[in-house]
């Protein structure tokens, strides 16, 4: 079929066109890699750019976040010593107000006790004059009737004597 030589030079034939082929495709890929090299290389450092913004950005916004959690804290500090205030002056209010309707309550007390012996002490003085009138009349009825007695005893021994003179 062939003889050596042939098969030598279609080798040889077919390595030079391998060798073409190969060249041609490093040639063809070192072209074509830079410049997809290089658009990688502008997609990573614009990639690397927006994060750096985004960095900058989430940064700013944690440090506005921290500033106003600072100031919530203060406000929260600050409304906890309101309360705190306002809870002693209103306790003072209604402690000093307790107090107040306390002294009320014992003047009243004290003004109703007053009433309450004022008037025990009156109705006493009401019996006891009832009572001195109820005696006082007993006496006035047994004086009246002995007086009558010695007025009527006196009569007659005066009429005796005058009968017998």
């Amino acid at each position: 079929m062939f003889n050596q030589e042939t098969i030598k030079l279609i080798l040889e034939s077919n390595l030079l066109n391998f060798a073409i082929a190969i060249g041609l495709i490093v040639y063809l890929v070192g072209k074509m890699l830079p410049a997809a090299s290089d658009k990688r290389k502008l997609e990573l450092e614009d990639g690397l750019k927006k994060a750096s913004e985004a960095k900058i950005r989430a940064e700013e916004e944690l440090e506005k976040l921290n500033k106003e959690i600072e100031r919530s804290k203060a406000e929260a500090q600050l409304m906890v010593s309101n309360a705190k205030s306002s809870a002693e002056a209103l306790y003072k209010d209604i402690v000093e107000s307790a107090h107040k309707e306390i002294s009320r309550l014992e003047a009243n007390a004290q003004r109703e006790i007053e009433n309450s012996r004022h008037q025990a002490i009156s109705n006493l003085k009401k019996q006891i004059v009832g009572q001195v009138m109820i005696e006082v009349e007993k006496q006035l009825k047994l004086n009246q009737t002995e007086l009558s007695n010695k007025i009527t005893e006196k009569i007659n021994s005066d009429l005796e004597a005058l009968a017998k003179n």
